[in-house]
């Protein structure tokens, strides 16, 4: 298991017991975003998709964190 696996894992936990937000997707996607902030030390899209330790090509992660920030309002 890698450090950026067990960054995000472990984030993904906490966030789990923090908050509650009506789609698992919503708070894997924020999971990820946190642990590529940490890892990466950078808040850039595409630094962060790099740093993300996913089964997905970094483009798609990219995309993907792009469209979680482009939305207006994630239903709580």
């Amino acid at each position: 298991m890698t450090d950026r696996y067990t960054v995000y894992t472990k984030v993904l936990k906490m966030l789990k017991q923090m908050i509650t937000i009506g789609s698992r997707g919503h708070l894997v996607t924020l999971a990820m975003m946190i642990a590529g902030i940490v890892t990466g030390r950078n808040a850039q899209l595409s630094a962060m998709s790099s740093e993300i330790d996913v089964a997905a090509k970094e483009k798609s992660v990219e995309l993907r964190l792009r469209r979680w920030v482009k939305h207006s309002q994630i239903d709580t």
